[in-house]
């Protein structure tokens, strides 16, 4: 009875991961109540397999665990400033996942994964031949496909993934009869596709690299190995050269971007700026790194919250030891990975898909995303091999007693987690509908304090009291808000904000710092021009012909109005 049920938390869990591109858009907040869902069921599934196991002498503890686990605890030490509530939730909900995975009963269900995955990527297909057809609209202003996701990229990384673990079924099938030849085509052809759709050159290098990797490693042998590896590093480079071609201007802004990393690395080499810090930090950096720049460098500039390079992100959060540390963790999952590879009774080629998310890296930002995040965790979980050569007996460290507790305890947190953040969007969809105001929430000090220490409920707590009119109660939140996220955009609510409690020269700063940061983006200038034309008319009208001359990065239907009202300005000024 209790196996079955096992088995049942371990399906559940995994459609859970499955379905998440697709259940965290349809519920409000859907990424947060899902990631808690999935780490509830995780460490239910983990306890339950602790208590129904009476021999413990046959589990082990593989290098990777021992890596990821100090990998996490250095993450925690290096927390500095403010907690991020959904951070520590996220790595949380992912704990369990990789606990659940890595234990025997899960290792039956990789052939479940592997199906609903490509399942879950047909639904992706049909959303983009939707979006396509202009029945659905994206769910990003600027592209026409973005399936599920926010953006095409996610969506490349998750059918390069998908296509990496077909290819080896696909090819096998290939082999056989002509039959089996059309049916491994009806397999690719439908990703391949998806993923050419989607634009994303990160995703297409991912692909294309994996699948090169896979037909050159059975050709592999010592003699051969330094010809093959310096072939696909060759290949690898013109890919890239190519790739950079197809688009320079948005290359150069990645280049950009990691150039600022440089400084951010070079400020704090060892230890980093602080774990989950990059949204805080990098535009001050950026803002320092632009201001002698070239015109056109400085239009180029953007809002940046990812660095489009996770191991440079992790060396500017947790600097070269927070590196080292990373970088051990995915070698020994990813030699353990390639050893499994090669077993005849292997259910799934799991080296594959963890390439392609480890290339997808280096020029993206997957970690970003529970839906990737958690396939990724999940895959090498399952996919490593077990016993590792280097292994310590379970038992010698926890209790089995003690390993259920912490199993309950961490699958407690994520319970009152989900009570909390719930009676916190209640609170907001209250205040939003003026059905009640903000001293509701402060009444509920554990709900205010959570709101406190979640980024996206805070933003969304500012903003809501600046349309409110509650500049004062405004500014507190958006200045905290600045502690996890500082971009131009939370500059200009702050300047908002303190225009409603009549501070104009805190306003003024606040506009000024969001053209710094970002000075190809007119709102700035216009709002200081808006401002100034009830308390300074001379300097109005120099910030009016600002604006006239202006060259915006994007020049779209908004520039254009705000040009017209600067010139409407100068205009009446002119004839009077």
């Amino acid at each position: 009875m209790r196996t079955k049920l096992l088995h049942g938390i371990i399906l559940l869990t995994l459609t859970f991961l499955l379905s998440a591109p697709i259940t965290g858009i349809l519920i409000p907040d859907g990424q947060a109540y899902i990631l808690a869902v999935t780490g509830i069921l995780a460490f239910t599934g983990t306890g339950l397999s602790v208590a129904q196991r009476k021999d413990q002498t046959g589990e082990s503890i593989t290098l990777p665990d021992i890596a990821l686990g100090v990998c996490i605890i250095y993450g925690i030490m290096n927390i500095r400033g403010l907690i991020n509530i959904e951070y520590i939730m996220e790595w949380v909900a992912l704990t369990g996942i990789w606990m659940l995975m890595r234990t025997k009963e899960s290792h039956r269900f990789i052939r479940f994964l592997v199906w609903g995955l490509f399942i879950s990527a047909l639904i992706q297909i049909l959303i983009v031949i939707l979006q396509l057809a202009e029945v659905t609209s994206s769910r990003h202003a600027d592209f026409r496909v973005t399936g599920s996701f926010d953006n095409p990229a996610p969506l490349g990384c998750y059918l390069a993934i998908v296509l990496a673990l077909m290819w080896p079924i696909c090819n096998e099938l290939a082999s056989l009869s002509f039959r089996k030849k059309i049916l491994a085509g009806g397999l690719i052809l439908p990703i391949a596709w998806g993923l050419a759709v989607t634009d994303s050159r990160a995703a297409w290098l991912a692909a294309v690299m994996t699948i090169a990797v896979f037909h050159l490693h059975k050709k592999l042998t010592r003699k051969n190995r330094p010809y093959l590896s310096g072939g696909i590093l060759l290949a690898a480079v013109i890919t890239i050269g190519a790739l950079y071609l197809y688009r320079p201007s948005s290359a150069d802004a990645r280049l950009g971007i990691w150039h600022v990393c440089r400084t951010m690395i070079a400020a704090s080499p060892i230890t980093g700026q602080g774990t989950n810090s990059f949204p805080a930090t990098y535009m001050s950096f950026q803002t320092s790194s632009i201001r002698n720049a070239p015109e056109e460098v400085r239009r180029a500039a953007d809002d940046v919250t990812t660095a489009f390079n996770e191991p440079l992100e992790i060396l500017c959060e947790q600097g070269v030891a927070g590196g080292l540390l990373w970088g051990f963790f995915l070698l020994t999952a990813g030699v353990s990975l390639w050893k499994a590879s090669k077993k005849k009774e292997r259910q799934a080629f799991l080296f594959l898909p963890f390439l392609a998310y480890i290339i997808f890296a280096l020029f993206s930002y997957p970690s970003s995303i529970w839906s990737l995040h958690a396939l990724f965790i999940s895959m090498i979980a399952l996919g490593i091999e077990s016993p590792y050569p280097t292994q310590v007996p379970v038992w010698a460290l926890f209790k089995r007693r003690a390993r259920m507790a912490g199993a309950g305890l961490f699958a407690g947190l994520l319970l009152i987690n989900i009570v909390i953040r719930t009676n916190a969007n209640l609170r907001l969809n209250g205040y939003c509908n003026l059905e009640e105001d903000d001293t509701a929430m402060q009444n509920s000090p554990f709900t205010f304090r959570y709101v406190g220490h979640s980024p996206s409920l805070l933003a969304c707590l500012g903003r809501t009291q600046l349309m409110a009119g509650d500049g004062v109660a405004a500014v507190h939140s958006l200045k905290k808000l600045q502690e996890y996220i500082n971009t131009a955009q939370v500059q200009l609510h702050l300047g908002e904000a303190y225009e409603c409690t009549g501070e104009n020269e805190e306003a003024i700063k606040c506009y000024a710092a969001a053209h710094s940061m970002r000075p190809g983006l007119m709102l700035p200038i216009y709002a200081q021009f808006a401002l100034y034309k009830s308390i300074d008319e001379e300097k109005a009208l120099q910030l009016a012909k600002d604006l006239k001359a202006f060259r915006p990065k994007i020049e779209n239907k908004k520039t254009q109005a705000m040009r017209s009202a600067a010139i409407r300005h100068i205009n009446k000024k002119q004839a009077l």
